[in-house]
């Protein structure tokens, strides 16, 4: 009987194991260094050709790289004198003649470029703090950020107003915040998951997850949603924030950090992060592949549209690469 019950649960362990390992996958990919000094933190493409990287140096310079020929070159532009952080589109706007891409200095000042442009300009009241991310849909945005863990800040704004942003503040530092829909936002940080349904007047906080360092958000759809922490939590909704259900742990596969999740639409996407971490899904999450050969780079971002992707990051690191 005893023998029985051993083997039973050397089974149910080499199950569980066979459960959580991972597929792995490799990418064809190249690698250009443009400023090592610098660490790139976003990227975005209106379309195949025109496509935007910002980043820079914490305390000494804000840059942008725009391309309009695929990434095979890069044009330079110095935007600010702090590091840029938190870029994304218009979710709204985003397949429209009229869509811009929005960045914010560090130090709280936003930025927006035109779709056909190749400059940053102000496009809104500053609040002088420490940001980390921004989201615009339909002419309103709201900033997040916060210094050390703490002090979370979440500054709503209205492009082109003179008016400065309505300012709510938070215990703990808040690091992503994204568009649902033209009400709903979600900011997520430090312990923190907050939500509002009115565009950013007043927030809720989602009680349930405080285990993590939220990294990023995004939605994919106006009720989709997922979200990584840097410990390696996957969550996602589908009631557009109001809930949340983990996805499983990295923890459980790799000590490796995470930092951005991107999602092309509900199904496919993509995990990048610390020491070259890249994971994707196709199922929404149900279950992912490992990509073992990029660059073991600190990765910020990814962008991924059809069957072509791009990661930036620490040391002036850009990656192309194919799936």
């Amino acid at each position: 009987m005893k023998n029985s019950l051993f083997l039973l649960k050397i089974a149910a362990c080499i199950a569980l194991f066979s459960a959580c390992k991972k597929d792995v996958i490799q990418v064809q990919w190249t690698q250009n260094i443009v400023k090592s000094d610098c660490e790139w933190r976003g990227i975005q493409f209106f379309d195949p050709q025109n496509g935007v990287i910002i980043g820079g140096k914490t305390w000494s310079g804000g840059f942008a790289l725009r391309t309009k020929d695929g990434g095979t070159t890069w044009q330079f532009d110095s935007v600010q004198a702090w590091c840029l952080y938190g870029l994304n589109n218009d979710s709204k706007l985003q397949n429209t003649e009229g869509s811009s891409f929005y960045t914010l200095g560090i130090s709280g000042q936003i930025f927006g470029q035109k779709k056909k442009d190749s400059i940053f300009l102000k496009v809104a009241h500053p609040y002088w703090r420490w940001f980390r991310d921004v989201a615009v849909r339909g002419g309103r945005g709201v900033s997040v950020g916060g210094q050390g863990y703490s002090s979370g800040i979440l500054a709503a704004f209205q492009l082109g107003s003179l008016e400065p942003p309505r300012v709510d503040t938070f215990p703990q530092e808040l690091e992503s915040v994204a568009f649902a829909d033209d009400s709903t936002v979600v900011a997520v940080g430090y312990g923190l998951i907050l939500r509002s349904a009115n565009g950013g007047r007043s927030w809720s906080p989602i009680k349930k997850w405080d285990s993590d360092f939220y990294k990023s958000i995004c939605f994919p759809s106006e009720k989709v949603g997922y979200m990584v922490g840097y410990a390696g939590e996957i969550l996602k909704t589908t009631d557009g924030g109001a809930s949340w259900s983990a996805l499983e742990s990295a923890n459980n596969f790799s000590p490796k950090r995470f930092q951005t999740v991107f999602f092309t639409d509900i199904l496919r996407g993509w995990i990048c992060g610390d020491g070259g971490v890249l994971w994707r899904t196709s199922d929404g999450g149900a279950s992912w592949q490992v990509v073992d050969n990029v660059p073991n780079v600190n990765f910020y971002d990814v962008f991924v549209s059809n069957t072509e992707g791009w990661l930036v990051g620490a040391n002036g690191t850009i990656v192309k690469f194919i799936f």
